[in-house]
């Protein structure tokens, strides 16, 4: 061994590798779970943050303050906000040196957890030093609601704000800090409201939309075309097409230069709010060159929406001979006014028409197709569509394929075959879709399946934070249908406990439930609670009872609430209480009633012709004449049609 040094040092190189190669594969056997692993499963395995940490370190396993600040922030990442600012003290217990920046990060995470009232307090335990070093604290602060009455006189306490003046030429980057806290001052306490906001807001607030934009560019606020364009989008997205409409023409009386695709959602908005002559009238003020293959398309949609065919036929042909029809769209909109009038028979020649021209049949092609064959209760002709579709191109199967065709199967009596295909539909869905999980809660309701529906509820709420009204509202009209009235009661009771906003339709679906099975107290006394906890008057829940009451021949009670609802001039009596009136009035001839509604309704502008209305249709019941009426009438300004004039003929005849 002495003599041979090379066999030695490679005996103790194979040593040193076979040992390492051990040590690697006990490594990998028994390598403990890493410090961030165990802190993100505390919730599950229990055990508290400075437990965890303490163990770790007593293991003599080293953790930098670097590696603790990362960890907070995948905490803070995944909302354990709770554990990530317990790192936090169990840092500083052990005396580690915060910078401003996690100073900063520590603030936001007592917002978090404890409040502003804790943060305001931590805050202002805070060194001067580090509330202004490099600004990152007071930005954290500024987040908070309530900063906005501090940062003011932080604003102007700064001590590089009062040498600012004799610096501003030497100092750069004492005028960049001046610019950046000018920032977040604004920020806080001047930034005025988004424009969109303020439009958006206009139904509540009041005012115009022209005179908000003159306000906002009055103030020097500078709002592009393409801002301004985003905002009409979004408007028209939410159905506020007036105001949407208002934007545009402010944009035209500005002369901000229209493209072909503006002046198409233009003309667009114009037919949704004005109607079809008008948008008919404005596409021929259009010079020649903007009547494009976007504005053509944007008027055939306006006559197809509204179901005229012999104007959108007549455009189309004009579209095909300017060679406009070459794309699926305007096909599309001509098979929905099929669908409209009701002639589904014509659609399939319709797509025979675009397989000819070589056109690519879409999603919506293939749903309008099989909906023809639906409406025609021929489910053959709808599968074998659906197996063309997939055949062709089964990325085409989407969701709202699998939905139409549950409905189709259910409209058939083929309940099995709709189960099977919305269980297709669910594996396709996206997860962040809301709107496909209303449809598979509100399908399997009308298949019955109870054990379904609460089953996509429960995915839908363990998939988004929030649950929205409107989602609840699904779920209710579900139970509803299925008259789960346990159920509606407890999943109204979880909607009371964590909604934001108050809303009515919801206790309107409980309320309805409840008279439906004559539990008129809990009705009662869920409408006067839904009263004071919205602090307004219920009046659709007013209809309710209105309706119900007439039904059960209570008619005290029925005016009762008549006219508590009437002493609300904004109340416009729905439907389903006219057309009770009526029915009671038409059956019973009873004139006594019809004055006292009368005389309840006639104060009120609004309710004049319907409360006309219902006085002649009682005395016509009734048999009876009164020659002053006509005069009433015409007093009153209210406009004669025909209909009104045949009941005047009957009871005041001249």
């Amino acid at each position: 061994m002495n003599s041979s040094r090379p066999t030695v040092a490679r005996l103790w190189q194979l040593r040193l590798l076979c040992t390492a190669v051990e040590e690697e594969a006990t490594v990998v056997q028994e390598k403990p779970k890493g410090i961030y692993q165990k802190l993100t499963a505390l919730n599950a395995t229990g055990g508290t943050v400075s437990e965890t940490l303490n163990e770790h370190i007593a293991e003599r396993k080293l953790i930098g303050k670097f590696q603790l600040l990362s960890i907070i922030r995948q905490l803070r990442k995944y909302r354990q906000y709770g554990h990530a600012l317990e790192v936090m003290e169990w840092m500083e217990n052990r005396e580690a040196k915060f910078s401003s920046p996690d100073y900063a990060l520590r603030l936001d995470l007592i917002s978090k957890v404890n409040g502003l009232a804790a943060a305001e307090m931590y805050f202002n335990s805070l060194p001067a030093l580090m509330k202004t070093k490099g600004w990152a604290v007071l930005k954290a602060f500024n987040c908070s609601a309530i900063a906005k009455t501090l940062a003011k006189p932080l604003y102007y306490t700064m001590p590089q704000f009062s040498r600012l003046p004799r610096e501003m030429n030497l100092n750069r980057p004492t005028v960049t800090r001046f610019w950046q806290l000018r920032l977040i001052y604004t920020t806080v306490e001047e930034k005025p409201q988004r424009i969109y906001q303020k439009l958006a807001a206009l139904r509540a607030t009041g005012g115009t939309v022209s005179g908000t934009l003159n306000e906002h560019t009055a103030e020097g606020k500078w709002v592009s075309k393409s801002q301004l364009l985003r905002i009409v989008r979004e408007l028209r997205k939410y159905r506020q097409y007036d105001h949407a409409l208002e934007v545009m023409e402010w944009m035209e009386n500005r002369n901000i230069k229209f493209l072909s695709p503006d002046y198409a959602l233009h003309l667009d908005l114009i037919s949704k709010v004005n109607g079809l002559s008008a948008a008919e009238k404005y596409f021929n003020s259009l010079p020649a060159f903007m009547k494009s293959q976007g504005t053509y398309g944007s008027l055939l949609n306006s006559f197809c929406k509204e179901a005229n065919e012999n104007k959108a036929l007549t455009l189309f042909k004009e579209m095909e001979e300017l060679g406009f029809t070459c794309h699926t769209l305007p096909y599309n909109n001509i098979m929905s006014l099929y669908l409209r009038i009701n002639k589904p028979e014509k659609i399939p020649g319709l797509v025979e028409e675009m397989k000819q021209r070589k056109i690519s049949l879409d999603s919506f092609t293939y749903n309008i197709w099989m909906q023809s064959y639906a409406r025609q209760n021929d489910i053959e002709g709808v599968e074998k569509v659906y197996h063309e579709m997939t055949e062709n191109d089964a990325a085409l199967s989407d969701w709202t394929t699998y939905t139409n065709l549950a409905v189709h199967y259910f409209k058939a009596g083929l309940a099995e075959k709709s189960e099977s295909v919305l269980k297709k539909a669910e594996s396709v869905i996206d997860p962040k879709n809301r709107e496909a999980y209303h449809y598979l809660i509100t399908l399997y309701s009308n298949l019955s399946n109870l054990k379904e529906v609460h089953r996509v509820w429960d995915s839908l709420k363990s998939v988004f934070r929030v649950t929205t009204n409107i989602s609840y509202l699904v779920m209710l009209g579900s139970l509803h249908r299925l008259k789960d009235l346990v159920g509606m009661e407890r999943v109204f009771k979880e909607w009371e406990s964590k909604c934001l906003s108050y809303d009515f339709r919801l206790v309107k679906m409980v309320v309805s439930a409840y008279l439906e099975q004559d539990m008129i107290e809990e009705a009662e006394a869920l409408f006067k609670q839904a009263s004071v906890k919205a602090s307004k008057p219920f009046l659709s829940g007013m209809d309710l009872f209105m309706v119900y009451f007439l039904r059960k021949g209570q008619m005290d009670r029925c005016l009762e609430f008549f006219e508590a609802a009437v002493k609300n001039e904004t109340w416009i009596p729905q439907a389903s209480v006219v057309d009770a009136f009526l029915m009671y009035l038409v059956g019973s001839g009873d004139v006594e009633t019809a004055n006292r509604l009368f005389n309840l309704m006639k104060d009120v502008s609004s309710l004049k012709p319907t409360a006309y209305n219902l006085l002649l249709r009682a005395y016509v019941a009734a048999g009876k004449t009164d020659p002053d009426l006509r005069r009433m009438l015409e007093e009153d300004e209210i406009e004669i049609d025909d209909e009104l004039e045949m009941l005047l003929q009957k009871v005041c005849p001249r």
